[in-house]
């Protein structure tokens, strides 16, 4: 079971590297999609047993994770309040089309 333990662990790791990685490229359905494998393999990494060894190694494991879910996090924020702005902007478009043609007409 340390085994399964130990490659859960690194299977993480690296999947939260990935994930990391199409963030920055703007690649958001992969994100998604490698967020949910993620997903499933962190509920079996805390449901595995552990001996005690390594502790350290995993410690120090686990926050890499947390630091590089912090960037995936402000890269998702600094998205989300593009899309906004894009948003925003498309209404206030809308809006000044929508007040030309009742002026006009």
């Amino acid at each position: 079971m340390v085994v399964l333990f130990d490659n859960n662990l690194k299977k993480i790791d690296r999947l939260t590297e990935d994930i990391l990685r199409h963030a920055i490229e703007k690649e958001w359905d992969e994100v998604f999609e490698k967020e949910k494998d993620r997903r499933k393999l962190i509920e079996r990494f805390f449901d595995a047993e552990y001996n005690g060894k390594d502790a350290e190694t995993i410690k120090n494991t686990l926050a890499r994770i947390v630091s590089i879910d912090r960037k995936i996090s402000s890269l998702a924020e600094l998205e989300k309040l593009n899309i906004l702005e894009k948003m925003r902007n498309l209404s206030t478009g809308r809006n000044a089309v929508d007040a030309y043609t009742k002026n006009s007409f």
